[in-house]
């Protein structure tokens, strides 16, 4: 437990310190959760914060209500992943979650 919590935070101080303006987040972590992460930094960063992009291999469509739910700005499957996809999606012209998801 405590390596596991040891290693979120060290993260979260990383992206604090280094100041991100965005933060691609798998949605699974070797045993932690992407979304957990993505709800702490979007608490710790109350007055805005870097984008997050939700990544994955597994489709939006298996974590459909998940990715709705969560603070990330989208989500995109690995292998859509470019710099013109998480352009489209920090500009609004992409896909903010799942099929059907409403428009952030």
């Amino acid at each position: 437990m405590y390596e596991r919590s040891h290693f979120e935070l060290h993260r979260i101080v990383r992206i604090v310190i280094i100041r991100h303006d965005l933060v691609t987040l798998d949605i699974v972590l070797g045993g932690e959760s992407g979304f957990e992460l993505a709800r702490r930094l979007a608490a710790h960063h109350r007055d805005g914060g870097p984008a997050v992009i939700l990544i994955s291999t597994y489709s939006a469509a298996d974590f459909a209500d998940p990715i709705a739910e969560s603070p990330a700005t989208g989500f995109l499957p690995k292998q859509e992943l470019s710099a013109d996809a998480i352009r489209r999606i920090v500009d609004g012209r992409g896909p903010a979650g799942p099929p059907g998801a409403p428009a952030r």
